[in-house]
């Protein structure tokens, strides 16, 4: 858009430094719902495209020509949201600002209480905006009557407005996005085709949140993919939802329309682990979806302790993990990722290393499957387990945004996992593994599944086998001191350089691979 002047609000996203993989959904559907159903001028703009110093650099003239800014933030960005909104302000106090995104939500009133910050959309924020912009407009506005708002009053103090309501589904515009992107699309595009999810697990913000599973009618979700393939003809299609699979008849009913309107695009899509059952998600359910070109499945399986996923309501057994992995690796067709947590409050040493021996046994099953994690767990207020560490370990999170900013500023957590946070319910003899599974199991994945995929010289091949022998028997038994592997790792990075892709740069203390 070229009249910047006259923009109602301008939508921004901090760096998540892929701005592919990592769209921004946040600001995306807001601005969709503010360009497309309430005919409002939005631009957005996203630090991931060109970095955070040049985004910093427009702001100081863009908060000069438009009267409304929106940033769309979590708690590991917040060192940029302070920055940004010093940066506003000092262009143009007149300029409004407003935060929203998990941040926000999960410390309304924190964010809400920092002086460079006029307003904070704690909900949704599609009528949030709409409604504000109309009083933004006005000579004497009254924010009261803005849904999901909290803001500052004349005497210093913040009010809180009844939430807002769910919007109805829209369909995203997707040339609110840079056109870098957009460049991309005929490779990959992401389609959300549902918001929520009606599962509780006590770490995940939509159980924070409260929120529910809201599909999108298949026939309107389709209807949106022509006209994608019509102007991208995607190569993937990612459906971002956060379970897309929850609907079994919506599932099915997409089935059908993917061949019924000749789609011949691949797709990804989260799904859940119970799922796999002899009534939704069998073998021949499996190889229908692979004949539709699902290529890839996400599963959030945790942890390896039957005690942990039942103190985390993840409503998810062991042996029911087991048996979605073995029909999974029976498809060789569809791609599988399993993301695992490590560092629960609640979790013992023992609990870490069964978490461990359950990937072991993942990997075993099926070395191609992609591994995310263990990640290491992250704290934020809201909800029972940061109620639960607030009674039992006396801790509380950061209680303003400059200490949340403090805590960011430090390279340990600048992949947005708390590892140079003591928490204290980390216990002692655990520490260097929770902090440093993710490492091992990475590195135990690539050497298991090298051999079948290079033609290693002799020597290498021994070398390799032996370090293999060595971190199954870790694995299996849940011995992880002295790491000799890691420096035969380095010994061949070294010798033959060919490992070089081994070599990763790790943070919280952990070795690296040289």
């Amino acid at each position: 858009m070229n009249d910047r002047e006259n923009l109602d609000v301008l939508l921004v996203n901090p760096d998540d430094r892929n701005p592919v993989s990592n769209i921004p959904w946040g600001i995306l559907s807001v601005g969709s719902y503010l360009a497309n159903s309430c005919n409002r001028k939005v631009r957005l703009i996203d630090a991931s495209i060109d970095g955070e110093d040049k985004l910093i650099a427009d702001l100081s003239d863009l908060a000069k020509q438009t009267p409304l800014i929106g940033l769309s933030i979590m708690s590991r960005y917040t060192p940029f949201l302070k920055r940004a909104a010093d940066t506003i302000k000092a262009a143009n106090p007149a300029c409004k600002v407003i935060v929203g995104g998990p941040h926000a939500v999960l410390c309304p009133e924190q964010t809400a209480a920092y002086a460079n910050i006029d307003f904070v959309a704690y909900g949704e924020g599609e009528f949030t905006l709409n409604a504000l912009i109309d009083q933004i407009a006005k000579p004497d506005p009254d924010y009261s009557c803005v849904p999901g708002l909290i803001f500052r009053q004349a005497d210093g103090s913040l009010q809180r407005t009844s939430i807002a309501p769910a919007a109805p589904f829209y369909d995203v515009n997707y040339d609110l996005l840079d056109p870098k992107v957009l460049s991309t699309f005929g490779n990959y595009i992401q389609v959300l085709s549902g918001r929520g999810c009606s599962y509780k697990c006590t770490f995940c913000f939509n159980a924070v949140r409260g929120e529910k599973w809201r599909p999108r009618p298949a026939e309107e979700m389709v209807h949106e993919i022509e006209a994608l393939v019509a102007r991208f003809n995607p190569k993937v299609v990612y459906f971002r939802d956060e379970n897309f699979f929850q609907g079994k008849q919506r599932t099915r009913e997409f089935i059908r329309l993917y061949r019924e309107k000749g789609f011949t695009f691949r797709w990804r899509a989260n799904c859940r682990a119970d799922y796999l059952n002899d009534s939704y998600i069998n073998p021949d359910f499996l190889k229908e979806l692979a004949e539709i070109n699902c290529e890839a499945m996400k599963f959030g399986l945790e942890s390896g302790s039957e005690r942990v996923l039942e103190a985390i309501k993840k409503k998810l057994r062991v042996s029911k993990v087991k048996r979605a992995i073995s029909w999974l690796s029976a498809e060789p067709r569809i791609r599988k990722y399993y993301s695992f947590l490590i560092g629960l409050p609640g979790e013992t040493t023992a609990d870490y290393k069964a978490t461990m021996r359950l990937v072991g046994w993942a990997i075993r099953a099926d070395p191609n499957a992609k591994i995310i994690g263990p990640q290491y767990y992250r704290l934020y207020p809201g909800g029972e387990l940061y109620d639960q560490v607030k009674r039992d370990w006396n801790y509380q999170a950061p209680q303003s945004l400059e200490e949340w900013c403090r805590q960011y500023a430090d390279p340990e957590n600048d992949d947005g996992w708390d590892k140079g946070v003591e928490y204290p319910w980390v216990p002692e003899d655990g520490r260097w593994l929770a902090k440093n599974a993710s490492l091992l199991i990475d590195s135990y994945r690539r050497i298991y599944a090298s051999e079948t995929k290079v033609a290693w010289s002799p020597l290498k091949r021994l070398v390799l086998r032996l370090i293999q022998i060595s971190l199954d028997a870790r694995f299996r038994f849940g011995v992880y001191g002295g790491l000799v592997e890691f420096k035969l790792i380095g010994l061949l990075t070294r010798i033959y350089g060919s490992l070089k892709n081994l070599r990763r740069t790790q943070t919280g203390g952990c070795l690296p691979l040289h």
